[in-house]
């Protein structure tokens, strides 16, 4: 027969036990709700004002077709400056949107990636397609005439300064290092600079899409 003094001591375990649970149940709360709101306040680092680019002025894509960035309405777009012999910036930058896509999984199919070249003399519509499907088939490639390439590049509030240019191939290009997150209506909402976290710009990106 069960004593008083045992009943005791089962509620007592009883009550331990509940206590432990509860606590265990705050701090990974606690945890998962710090983890949110410090990938808030990090995204909010790079968040920019919103400003609108140039949507209209068509460039060619690596299959040579005319293409706006106001085709991508609708869309969540990555952009990138840079050019095809750049050693290392751009191949780091695209590697890591192919990073990105992984991330995104299903949220991908809303999302596109385009590097936009700003040495277009060199960097032809076969070139670029070459150099981006080095990343992913999907990734699209712009290029254009010079004119078409300052007006885009301007309306981002990007630069680049061709240098040595004596030697028609060999010579580099200085170029913004930023990536940019359009939203689905074609204002810049984030600004990250390079070596940004792959899963930092993934959720970036879903926010954009569910806003």
């Amino acid at each position: 027969m069960e004593t008083a003094t045992a009943r005791t001591g089962y509620l007592i375990i009883g009550l331990v036990a509940l206590a432990l649970m509860v606590g265990v149940s705050l701090w990974v709360w606690q945890r998962v709700d710090s983890g949110a709101s410090a990938d808030a306040e990090a995204l909010r680092q790079y968040a920019a004002p919103g400003f609108q680019v140039d949507l209209q002025t068509p460039l060619l894509d690596q299959h040579g077709n005319p293409t706006r960035f106001g085709d991508f309405h609708g869309r969540a777009v990555l952009v990138f400056f840079g050019y095809t012999h750049c050693p290392d910036v751009c191949p780091l930058t695209l590697a890591e949107f192919k990073q990105v896509k992984a991330l995104l999984g299903d949220a991908a199919q809303r999302a596109v990636v385009t590097f936009v070249t700003v040495d277009p003399t060199r960097d032809t519509p076969a070139v670029v397609g070459s150099f981006v499907a080095n990343f992913d088939p999907d990734f699209v490639g712009l290029t254009g005439d010079p004119a078409a390439i300052d007006t885009v590049t301007e309306s981002f509030n990007a630069r680049y300064r061709l240098n040595n240019q004596e030697d028609k191939q060999q010579y580099t290009v200085d170029h913004t290092a930023f990536s940019y997150l359009l939203g689905p209506r074609g204002e810049v909402r984030y600004l990250f600079p390079l070596n940004t976290s792959p899963g930092l710009i993934a959720q970036a990106v879903r926010q954009v899409l569910d806003t």
